[in-house]
């Protein structure tokens, strides 16, 4: 992800962290994820994420994962990675396959398939 394109998670985290007078070493702890990688996450230099982290985050702020997704204001944002774009579309209560709402299993099924898929992708780029 280019650095000057904060990714929409990022930026509501960040809103939300703030709007809560949370420090990112606070957010760490309560999430148990790493201040860095916070920190990158939030400015957009985070290159993949694990959707346990983002799950943990949004539990350590009190939101819903959707909330970290939510276009809250008229802003543009751009979001360039796959793998995020595809989350996003997951945490919608109405994510479905072939007009059929996926369940939960179904989306951490599809999520760890993407994830497989994108780190294969990877390792044939070396």
């Amino acid at each position: 992800m280019n650095n000057s394109k904060v990714s929409l998670l990022g930026t509501n985290i960040k809103k939300i962290r703030n709007e809560k007078n949370m420090s990112i070493s606070t957010l760490s702890k309560l999430s148990e994820v790493s201040s860095p990688t916070i920190s990158q996450i939030e400015s957009g230099a985070r290159k993949s994420l694990i959707s346990k982290n983002v799950e943990k985050i949004a539990k350590a702020l009190d939101v819903t994962i959707n909330d970290l997704f939510s276009i809250k204001d008229e802003g543009e944002y751009i979001i360039s990675d796959i793998y995020e774009a595809i989350v996003m579309c997951l945490a919608d209560d109405e994510a479905s396959i072939d007009d059929v709402i996926m369940t939960e299993k179904e989306k951490e099924q599809l999520k760890f398939s993407v994830e497989m898929a994108i780190n294969t992708i990877r390792s044939n780029r070396k």
